[in-house]
């Protein structure tokens, strides 16, 4: 794990489990000198069941992500090395619209890429008070912009929402920006 490119030390993580119905954490480790991780002591996997490393800015230090998803770990052997993600904890900054804004469409968001070879973004939109994922775009590569040019369907002029960004690398999972910014769309 790097934050801006350096390897950071004791970032706490977790191991999450799939049992073939519903994720549970089963293990956590912290992250080495060098930016590596290890979960000792891991069990096979069996049909159907699946691991995922994840990391949760539970400090809450708004130059990291909020969170981290690894990739899916499906197949897995006990004793053998796989592994759970190289990933850049460095948060994607939200530029404007300004937090709590009422915009017509089509409206222009904006982000500062972390400069980091591989990223791709994607713009997302939730529900504020379900915290409900409503909408989210295909990966839109290297940029920092994309531009809402009609309503997602289920949603509507008149109501606030929430937007924030994910950026994927390639097969190492994806993160999200630490904040999200409110959202009223207007006619």
């Amino acid at each position: 794990m790097t934050y801006n490119r350096s390897p950071v030390e004791q970032i706490l993580l977790t191991l999450w489990f799939y049992n073939g119905t519903a994720w549970a954490p089963i293990s956590e480790t912290n992250t080495a000198a060098d930016g590596s991780y290890l979960f000792g002591s891991v069990s096979s996997l069996g049909s159907g069941q699946a691991y995922e490393v994840l990391y949760a800015n539970s400090a809450g230090d708004p130059r990291y992500l909020s969170v981290w998803y690894g990739p899916i770990i499906q197949g897995f052997t006990a004793g053998s090395r796989r592994s759970g993600g190289d990933f850049d904890i460095a948060n994607v900054t939200l530029s404007g619209p300004p937090h709590d804004s009422s915009r017509p469409l089509p409206t222009a968001f904006t982000w500062q890429m972390r400069g980091l070879a591989g990223d791709s973004y994607r713009w997302v939109l939730f529900e504020v008070e379900t915290n409900q994922l409503l909408w989210e775009t295909g990966n839109l590569g290297d940029t920092g912009t994309y531009t809402l040019t009609a309503l997602p369907q289920g949603t509507s002029f008149g109501r606030k929402y929430g937007w924030f960004v994910r950026v994927y690398s390639g097969e190492n999972g994806f993160g999200e920006s630490f904040y999200y910014h409110a959202i009223t769309f207007i006619r």
